[in-house]
Order: C-alpha cells, then sequence, then structure tokens
C-alpha cells in the first residue's frame, strides 16, 4: 500500500519560458510515501513532485510541468538512488503544457495533458460525465472519469475520477491479470 498527500500550496511559478512567458502556475507538492501496514503510516518516501496547475479565462485546467524525483532503496531501508526522470517544464527543451481537465468536457474528447518527447507524454480521454462517485470525505456528483495512458509505456492505463470544486478523488489501475489498484481519497 501507499499513502499519497497532495497538498496546494501558496506558491506560484512565474518564470516559463517560450509562449508560456509571463503566466503564472499554482504549485501543488505531491508525494508519496510506502505504508507496509496499509494503515495510512507514512513510511518511506517513493516520490516527491512539484506540480504546476492553471486556469485559463474559459475555465481549462491547464498542466506546465512538474519537478519529480523517485526514489530507491535497499533492503536496508537506506535510499540508494534518486530518479528526476519525467520532470519537465512548458517552454524549455521543446516541453508544452497540456490540460488536465476542461472547463466543460464531453464523453470521446481526446486530448494531451503534458508533453516533452521521451519524458513525459500522457494523455486522456473522456469517458463519462456526470457521475456520482463517493470516498471517504463524502459524496461528489458532476464528476468525469477520463482514461489515461502514455507513450511511454503502452498498455499502462489509469481511469481517474474528477469531480468539480475538488480535483481528483480516485484513480484505477487495471493489472494485467484482472485485478485494479484503486486509490481513493479518504
Amino acid at each position: 500500500c501507499k499513502v499519497n498527500d497532495v497538498v496546494v500550496t501558496d506558491q506560484a511559478k512565474h518564470d516559463f519560458g517560450g509562449p508560456y512567458a509571463g503566466l503564472a502556475a499554482r504549485a501543488v507538492r505531491d508525494r508519496v510515501w510506502a505504508d507496509d501496514a496499509c494503515d495510512g503510516t507514512r513510511g518511506l518516501l517513493l516520490e516527491d513532485t512539484t506540480d504546476w496547475y492553471g486556469q485559463d479565462d474559459r475555465g481549462n485546467v491547464w498542466y506546465f510541468g512538474e519537478a519529480t524525483v523517485e526514489y530507491s532503496y535497499d533492503a536496508h531501508g537506506h535510499r540508494i538512488d534518486a530518479d528526476r526522470s519525467g520532470s519537465w517544464i512548458a517552454g524549455q527543451d521543446g516541453a508544452k503544457a497540456g490540460i488536465v481537465m476542461h472547463a466543460k468536457p464531453m464523453p470521446g474528447m481526446y486530448y494531451r495533458q503534458e508533453y516533452l518527447k521521451g519524458e513525459a507524454e500522457d494523455a486522456a480521454r473522456v469517458q463519462r460525465i456526470g457521475l456520482t462517485v463517493t470516498t471517504a470525505l463524502g459524496r461528489f456528483r458532476d464528476c468525469v472519469e477520463t482514461r489515461e495512458t502514455t507513450a511511454l509505456s503502452p498498455g499502462d492505463v489509469e481511469y481517474k475520477f474528477y469531480c468539480g470544486n475538488v480535483g481528483l478523488v480516485r484513480v484505477v489501475s487495471p493489472s494485467a491479470d484482472g485485478g485494479a489498484e484503486t486509490v481513493t481519497l479518504a
């Protein structure tokens, strides 16, 4: 099991380049911890990411990049590696911002969420809209389900559920053996 802490900060990034120069994006801290007992305990830090999001005048939520690091440990719990692959910033090295969520999603809409060739190539398709999703935090209405994939890992699929005024509340990752890992906002 894992524990995932997502915190919207009061910090913003203002130093994008190219066509994104002059834009500001909110920093969101996303940290993933090992939870060996599956009881909500935060053990070893597995991933530490800062994402940058912004909203346009039409209400679309854009993704402007991430600074991410994934940690590896030996059998004794000593950190042995810190992998920063997957990090990107819109306007640098050919990286392009993408849309995380459309203001008015419709089933079948397909869009790129992020792009830096060979590092960040996620895309999504709107599956269903108008859903009700229940988590430990409550019942959310008018939610959207997306099917998210990446060209960097063909076959990997995640179904994500986004709800108005909350954001992401559930992630379902099907596995080849017919099972699925589900992460729910608690």
